[in-house]
């Protein structure tokens, strides 16, 4: 995906996010309400997509993680009727994939598995009708934290463990009232960090995009 394409990803996010909102509000079917206020855990799986390679190295080769199934756990506390704060885990087991360059000589055919791990607290903001809540709430999260990729020792020097500072963001929809005190979420979050390659001295930016659905429990 391109950097525009990337762009146009979040606008039409944001504008889906923005209409559900404004619908949500001026719903005619409310669910009953507590306020808003209390703690919720879910569990979610996704689907891992990186937007970039990991290492892009012409005197050898380049590498980047297959798109592949993750898993979540979030924590979320809701201080107020729009605003909490979550915290969030995402772990998945990928593949290191080749990407071709112009090196000449010998390339491995197979670079082994990553442990992709990211841990992230975030402000969240929920779209919802002051007193009472419609059974859909869109919402919007931003933070930070950190990215922690263990790669096996054949994918050295391209590739190899690193802890790096992330940030994240992500939207989307909440839906109540499938069972007491349950919900489902559907999401979409990019977690942004650098990759410096121990190959090539540089560091990429990374966008890891995890479009996820989940099932969550509110604890009375």
């Amino acid at each position: 995906m391109t950097r525009g394409g990337h762009v146009r990803v979040y606008a039409v996010l944001l504008t889906a996010l923005a209409l559900a909102g404004s619908a949500n509000a001026a719903s005619a079917q409310v669910i009953e309400d507590t306020g808003g206020r209390g703690f919720e855990l879910l569990g979610s799986i996704g689907l891992l997509t990186p937007v970039s390679s990991l290492v892009d190295d012409p005197e050898s080769f380049g590498a980047t993680v297959n798109v592949s199934v993750a898993w979540g756990l979030d924590g979320m506390l809701w201080t107020s009727e729009h605003f909490g704060v979550g915290l969030t885990g995402w772990y998945s087991g990928a593949k290191l994939q080749v990407l071709d360059t112009d090196f000449q000589g010998a390339v491995p055919d197979d670079l082994g598995d990553i442990t992709y791990l990211t841990g992230t607290v975030q402000a969240v903001y929920r779209f919802r009708g002051a007193g009472s809540r419609s059974p859909i709430e869109p919402y919007l999260a931003a933070g930070g934290g950190v990215r922690y990729l263990g790669a096996d020792e054949i994918a050295a020097p391209q590739v190899v463990d690193s802890t790096d500072p992330a940030g994240t963001i992500a939207g989307g929809f909440r839906v109540d009232g499938i069972l007491a005190d349950v919900m489902i979420r559907l999401e979409i979050r990019d977690n942004i960090s650098f990759y410096k390659s121990d190959a090539t001295g540089e560091s990429k930016l990374q966008n890891d995009l995890i479009l996820s659905f989940g099932f969550g429990y509110r604890f009375p």
